[in-house]
């Protein structure tokens, strides 16, 4: 379900014999009230949308009700993780979107220190996507072929993005780019590297702008 208020995906809300969704980001509640076989729905923001089943087990993972399996495969519950939203050494609830262009939403979980990774649906069952390498921040792009993730470090004298794009499981594009500053010959010069390969800047910008249009 999406919220109406600022358009972030909602989260199973439950609290005495109130239950319902409830934005993370905004605070806005859509409340369902049971009575008898009556299911009478009062909504603070008109909200509109119906529940895929990844979306209905993203809910149920969130209210309690169901577990992921980590890349070990032991069973997690929500509870085994610290969520806060105000909190950026907590977990948030991120977006869901087809991260891994398998045609089925995926659920973006915002870790501690920007380390954060997404849970799959596959088979009625709910599973965390194995971490590539992280490289301190990451960002996931929608393009008209699909999604791509991209990881990104910027600091004083270095700058590394890593671009990837799934296909299911299997990667099928991952590129590396690595624009730092270094000493040669007594002198400060700016080195441009694609994949650990050195090339000449205007190249390296293109294919910047070529796998990441509009981005820069």
């Amino acid at each position: 379900m999406i919220c109406e208020k600022c358009k972030t995906e909602m989260v199973r809300y439950k609290e005495n014999n109130i239950q319902g969704w409830k934005c993370p980001a905004c605070g806005n509640i859509t409340i369902c009230i049971l009575f008898a076989i009556i299911l009478c729905s009062c909504t603070i923001q008109n909200s509109q949308g119906s529940f895929s089943d990844a979306d209905s087990a993203f809910d149920e993972f969130f209210a309690g009700e169901r577990f992921v399996l980590s890349p070990e495969g032991a069973e997690l519950r929500v509870d085994d993780f610290e969520f806060d939203e105000s909190d950026s050494n907590c977990y948030r609830v991120g977006a869901r979107k087809d991260v891994d262009n398998d045609g089925v939403v995926e659920q973006i979980i915002d870790g501690p220190f920007s380390n954060g990774f997404y849970i799959d649906y596959n088979n009625d069952a709910l599973s965390i996507f194995p971490q590539f390498e992280h490289y301190g921040n990451v960002t996931y792009l929608d393009y008209d072929d699909g999604c791509r993730i991209l990881y990104w470090d910027v600091n004083s004298g270095i700058q590394f993005y890593r671009l990837i794009k799934m296909d299911g499981t299997s990667i099928a594009e991952d590129t590396q780019f690595l624009y730092s500053e270094e000493y040669e010959d007594g002198d400060t010069v700016w080195k441009y590297r694609i994949n650990g390969e050195e090339v000449e800047e205007e190249y390296f910008i293109s294919e910047i702008n070529r796998l990441l249009p509009g981005y820069f």
